[in-house]
């Protein structure tokens, strides 16, 4: 094993590094034996850098920049509040520490997790699966890289490669990485109730060992009794994930979705709460406050949202298809266009939400052929989702 070591300034040392997240280096089996001291058998959790820090670091970065200890441990630090905070500055801050190494084709194996995220983040999902790829290439036991693999082939709809990660996890992983990977495809297969049942009997185990997963669990729950049509059940795993932690962002943004579906946007509105920099929460939020008849407030927060949208592209990026078509559709009663860019974005990704964006433009636009290939594509994939069949169902005139 390479011992050698770059220094670092010490008023910014870190113990190791590692990017936290739902599905890591969990225990649960017997100890391995290592053939060889170049296997990993444990990445030490990182310190991340405190915001107060960061200005020190960005100094520091500027002095180092080939500094590749000090460079992931900014990447790990951005990205986590990236995460925490749901502002997208932070990412660019992120792919701005591993500039040096951005186009490297044989990188440093933590800038490779590292671009694989921000990638995932910025929705260049090949770019994201290369990533992945040499990471297994040379730790071919990487459970997180296997979970996230299957997850970026899931939301490109690559169903049978998402699967493929699958088995190479199930090969070695615990039960609990092998439920979070398998229970997302199963969602989406044909297989939602064994998805749902997968993951409940996952939820003690996470309270006892991950009690950060508990929330993820339930919101999955939730979407699935939904997917199920079961909503109240529906309901109630949305309450008790936020009884978790109330400020849990994942969860407001899930449940304030579910609330506007189930046509309650006053209580979309309480549960979502000030959006603030979270672009999804405020598509959401701004939609509730337009059905709820507050309309100076939709006003308000459309205007913010224009914003954004304007200064992403002159940025040189795009505003998240997703979310700009919910806009055009659902509050500036622009099917036509909203058509237009649920189309484009969903050629890059095939999330329940943007087949539904596809049919909900199409249904409104009166244009049914155009949602045809999403049609297809649900039907293929044995798709259980009932708000999705009943808008297949209105396409058809069933």
């Amino acid at each position: 094993m390479d011992r050698r070591k770059r220094v670092i300034p010490k008023a910014i040392a870190v113990s190791g590094l590692h990017l936290a997240s739902i599905v890591g280096s969990y225990g649960g089996s017997p100890p391995a034996r290592p053939s060889d001291d170049s296997v990993v058998l444990e990445r030490l959790p990182a310190t991340p850098f405190s915001r107060s820090q960061l200005a020190l670091v960005r100094e520091e970065l500027a002095k180092y920049p080939e500094n590749i200890q000090l460079v992931t441990a900014a990447a790990n630090s951005y990205i986590k509040l990236g995460k925490s905070t749901g502002d997208p500055r932070y990412f660019g801050y992120a792919r701005a520490a591993l500039e040096k190494w951005w186009d490297a084709p044989d990188p440093p194996i933590e800038v490779a997790r590292f671009r694989a995220v921000i990638k995932g983040r910025e929705h260049n999902y090949n770019g994201a699966i290369d990533d992945l790829k040499i990471v297994l290439d040379r730790e071919p036991t990487d459970a997180q890289a296997w979970v996230d693999l299957a997850n970026y082939h899931r939301v490109k709809g690559d169903y049978a490669l998402a699967n493929e990660a699958a088995d190479q996890l199930a090969s070695f992983g615990t039960d609990f990485q092998n439920a979070v990977c398998r229970g997302s495809i199963m969602v989406v297969t044909g297989s939602a109730r064994e998805a749902y049942d997968l993951l409940g009997g996952q939820l003690a185990f996470a309270r006892q060992e991950f009690p950060g997963s508990v929330s993820w669990l339930l919101v999955m729950q939730g979407n699935i009794a939904r997917i199920l049509g079961e909503f109240d059940g529906a309901d109630r795993h949305f309450q008790e994930a936020l009884q978790q932690d109330v400020d849990d962002r994942y969860a407001r943004r899930a449940y304030g979705d579910f609330l506007l579906r189930r046509d309650r946007p006053e209580e979309a509105l309480k549960v979502l709460g000030e959006p603030s920099i979270d672009n999804g929460a405020l598509v959401l939020a701004t939609i509730a406050a337009e059905r709820s008849g507050n309309r100076d407030m939709a006003d308000t927060w459309e205007a913010i949202l224009d914003d954004r949208f304007r200064e992403l592209r002159l940025r040189g990026g795009e505003p998240h298809g997703r979310f700009e078509a919910q806009v055009l559709l659902e509050v500036k009663n622009d099917p036509a266009g909203a058509l237009e860019i649920s189309l484009a974005n969903w050629d890059r990704q095939k999330e329940a939400e943007d087949s539904r964006n596809v049919l909900a433009a199409a249904l409104a636009s009166g244009d049914r052929d155009a949602a045809q290939p999403v049609i297809d594509f649900l039907r293929s994939s044995k798709t259980e989702d009932r708000e999705l069949l009943e808008l297949v169902e209105q396409l058809e005139g069933r």
